[in-house]
């Protein structure tokens, strides 16, 4: 089944939905900064609607010729670890049910390309320039900065 590619940086900013509002406060009032961290970086997400469909699936990335990628596997339904993968998974109602998976190129590009397989076949390719976003998880006037964009593909 194909997937369905949306850009933007929803993806690079999945993980950090909940903190980018919160900025610490002292008792007088003043915004005092926290201390949450971020990197640069391309995202790219893999999301299944209720479930992955069975099978071994590799996400290749390759920003200005210096390649990255992702290898993993689903049985049953359920994620087997694979520590070759520098990934973050969502964590599903059963865990480890995987309802996201997600690899960060690590550093700023100015062409990507996107190879999404499963069982060694290509299900889905993309060629983009990305447009970044900057970030400031700690608040506008805080430190880091990131530099972020992404990619998400929707399983059917």
């Amino acid at each position: 089944m194909p997937l369905l590619p949306r850009l933007g940086v929803a993806a690079a900013l999945l993980g950090l939905m909940p903190l980018l509002g919160s900025t610490g406060c002292d008792v007088s009032g003043d915004l005092a900064c926290t201390e949450i961290g971020c990197s640069d970086g391309y995202t790219v997400s893999l999301v299944a609607a209720d479930r992955f469909p069975d099978g071994v699936y590799e996400i290749a990335i390759n920003g200005d010729n210096t390649p990255e990628g992702c290898r993993f596997e689903v049985v049953d339904g359920r994620l087997l670890d694979d520590e070759t993968c520098n990934a973050a998974y969502g964590i599903g109602p059963t865990f480890p049910t995987p309802e996201a998976v997600g690899i960060t190129y690590p550093t700023i590009t100015s062409e990507i390309e996107i190879v999404v397989s499963r069982d060694g076949a290509v299900i889905e390719r993309l060629a983009t320039t990305p447009v970044y976003e900057t970030i400031q998880p700690n608040g506008p006037d805080c430190d880091p900065a990131c530099r972020v964009a992404g990619a998400e593909f929707f399983v059917d």
